[in-house]
């Protein structure tokens, strides 16, 4: 038996068709499942969504009222470590799970175990309507099982030991509890104490983009956000100076993927527009992320997670 990590806020009808997908993914790995699911801040609905699976999942609902992802995802963590589990996928409330997802992870957990997580990607569905640029954008693809040190908490599949080493427990860091970049932070201190993380890419699961999320001012501004709270991580992890060395190398990598990607998308653009764009898009990607490092030399995290998106 296992754990599925759930946490939402106010998004009642995207957390039902993600607990729809679960019933399917569930079902067809033949396994038991404890699902531990956390709704953050007032009562949105969530609890009646749940109800409405009571005769097909075993959920364990409760209400974390402080308000901030940092405060739900601990709740999860915290009910999980006390129960007799010794694993935990996590996920997030605005997706939905392959039918094969977590067949596919515990396949994986009996292929390499000695490793103490796993993560895979998330595909975003996007209207037609949306930018074809954003739409031409593929997922970087791993060899089955290979070595990363970690992505985010939207697809991940957990042993309790990167949480608990049995002398302390490693939670969520409360500094990044309306800002994001708690999942980074995370995940770059498990690393530093030398747990093993493997990609699988077959553990799919999917996003269906907001349309309040589908413009490239949005995308932008949400990938500049996303550099700026690893410079911050940076910062935090590895002190004043140390930290904002990195966040300056990292700059040259993106000034250096910017030139690589124009210029391989604009030749390839000539031969393949669907691949061309491709590239494209990740020069552009690499381009916000440049013009977000420096904001982590000198401005704090501000609250961007204080506000929903979504159903």
């Amino acid at each position: 038996m296992l754990n599925i990590g759930i946490c939402t806020r106010e998004r009642p009808k995207m957390l039902e068709a993600l607990l729809e997908s679960l019933c399917v993914s569930i079902a067809r790995a033949g396994v038991d499942v404890a699902i531990i699911l956390v709704e953050n801040g007032p009562p949105g609905g969530a609890k009646t969504v749940a109800d409405g699976f009571a005769d097909r999942l075993n959920i364990a609902f409760s209400n974390e009222e402080r308000l901030g992802l940092v405060y739900a995802r601990n709740a999860v963590v915290r009910q999980f470590l006390a129960g007799p589990h010794d694993w935990i996928a996590l996920v997030d409330d605005d997706e939905t799970v392959a039918p094969d997802w977590l067949a596919t992870l515990l396949k994986a957990r009996a292929d390499f175990p000695d490793t103490d997580m796993f993560v895979g990607p998330t595909f975003r569905i996007y209207d037609a309507s949306a930018p074809r640029i954003l739409r031409e954008m593929r997922q970087k693809r791993y060899r089955y099982g290979q070595k990363i040190f970690g992505s985010g908490t939207n697809n991940c599949f957990m042993h309790r030991r990167n949480f608990d080493d049995g002398e302390k427990l490693h939670l969520f860091d409360l500094a990044y509890n309306l800002s994001g970049g708690e999942d980074y932070d995370l995940f770059r201190r498990i690393k530093a104490r030398g747990l093993v993380c493997r990609y699988i890419m077959a553990a799919r699961t999917y996003e269906a983009v907001p349309d309040s999320r589908q413009s490239l001012k949005f995308q932008l501004s949400k990938w500049r956000h996303q550099s700026h709270c690893r410079g911050r991580v940076y910062i935090g992890l590895h002190g004043e100076i140390a930290g904002r060395l990195l966040v300056l190398f990292e700059m040259t990598r993106d000034i250096a993927r910017i030139i690589v990607f124009s210029l391989a998308g604009s030749v390839v653009l000539v031969f393949s527009e669907s691949r061309g764009l491709a590239l494209l898009g990740l020069a552009m990607r690499s381009f916000a992320a440049l013009s977000g490092r420096p904001l982590a030399l000198w401005k704090r995290l501000g609250d961007s997670y204080a506000s929903v998106q979504g159903h």
